[in-house]
């Protein structure tokens, strides 16, 4: 609902929640509102990372831990090929998905 909610805000102001937050708080809540935001975003991604090393550890037999080192590592590879031009990671994310639908 929130979300639902938040998208006709910007539809309707061209503007996005983040935007009419700044205008309508003062520094603190604003800073309070930017933490929390950081923190949900940290609660999505570790299961995501760790959910991604159980699977790394049942196929292919490699440790909780080094999955979780190889997830990270692949985060950065996939940020550091973004200097190259978004259509050649687009290109790359693609072959990625076909090569699992094959």
């Amino acid at each position: 609902i929130i979300q639902s909610m938040a998208a006709n805000l910007g539809v309707v102001t061209g503007k996005h929640l983040a935007e009419h937050c700044r205008f309508e708080y003062s520094k603190v809540p604003n800073f309070i509102l930017w933490i929390l935001a950081e923190i949900a975003i940290v609660a999505c991604d570790i299961p995501e990372v760790i959910g991604t090393a159980f699977a790394l550890n049942m196929l292919f037999k490699i440790p909780v831990w080094a999955g979780v080192l190889l997830t990270g590592l692949s985060t950065l590879v996939l940020l550091a090929l973004q200097q190259y031009g978004v259509r050649k990671l687009e290109f790359l994310i693609t072959f990625l998905v076909f090569t699992i639908a094959a």
